[in-house]
């Protein structure tokens, strides 16, 4: 109990703060109906068919003691009921990937309904190649390129990859941070750490503010310099500066023209060259 009650107090603290920035990062999930707890399987367990073998072995579980399946039984379902009924306030917090700890939970109740189904490991090995084989085409979907980043997919590798290859000595860079996937993390993450970007609008970033979004500069006009090229990199296709704030925009086409840009998989990645005018 106490090492339970260790473990909860810090995290009940940073429940606390962090629901100050909550509506922020999910204001675009919806309140689950009473449908959505039974469509969870198939985002904690990648596959319908897979998150349905494991609940049905995970139902069949038995053993001489008690306490083990309570405790994996509260610890696989609890969860995913608490969340539910937190999303119906404010902010919803109903996704898969914030009740991805209870699968050791459901892993262990369905080895525990595996050996009470099976009368040998021949059968076990069986059913565990079955389910194996019905779920294959959901293993190779999740694989595919992409899939972790559903429904947005944005290629920030590609992306990093076009101003690692025609970068030059002195360029700056302009993200598109107006309602984006994090457009300036993902791009870093990639880039050499030696490629160093001076980050034109940038005035303090996440980390120096304990935030999730970085506080741009207010003046756009004061922050550009004289950089002879700038990076714009922008969330979807079409002209890259009716993405970003149309003051920032401004800003950049008084000094800058589009001398190319290049799309890869949800974003468009666009050199602007200075034009000598002020």
């Amino acid at each position: 109990m106490a090492a339970v009650a260790g473990c909860v107090a810090p995290l009940a603290v940073l429940a606390v703060l962090g629901r100050s920035q909550a509506q922020r990062q999910l204001y675009w999930v919806p309140a689950p109906d009473g449908w959505a707890l039974l469509s969870l399987a198939q985002g904690l367990f990648a596959s319908a068919l897979g998150g349905g073998g494991v609940i049905a072995l995970a139902v069949l579980a038995r053993s001489q003691r008690r306490a083990p399946l309570v405790l994996c039984g509260v610890w696989a379902l609890l969860p995913p009921l608490l969340v539910w009924a937190a999303s119906h306030g404010e902010v919803s917090y109903f996704r898969s990937v914030y009740v991805l700890f209870t699968l050791p939970a459901w892993a262990l109740l369905a080895g525990a309904g595996l050996a009470a189904a099976s009368r040998s490991w021949k059968t076990a090995a069986a059913l565990v190649a079955t389910l194996a084989v019905l779920t294959l085409p959901d293993q190779r979907q999740m694989r595919q390129p992409f899939e972790h980043d559903a429904p947005v997919p944005l290629d920030y590798a590609a992306a990093a990859d076009v101003i690692k290859r025609l970068h030059r000595p002195g360029d700056a860079v302009v993200y598109d941070r107006a309602d984006t996937w994090k457009l300036d993390d993902g791009v870093r993450y990639y880039l050499p750490r030696d490629l160093r970007l001076r980050d034109v609008f940038l005035a303090r970033t996440p980390a120096a503010i304990d935030d999730l979004y970085a506080v741009q500069c207010s003046v756009p006009d004061l922050c550009v310099e004289d950089e002879p090229r700038v990076w714009l990199l922008t969330q979807g296709t079409g002209f890259p500066f009716n993405a970003i704030d149309p003051v920032q925009a401004g800003a950049l086409q008084r000094r800058y023209t589009v001398s190319e840009s290049r799309s890869v998989t949800g974003m468009t990645v666009s050199l602007l060259e200075r034009t000598g005018r002020r």
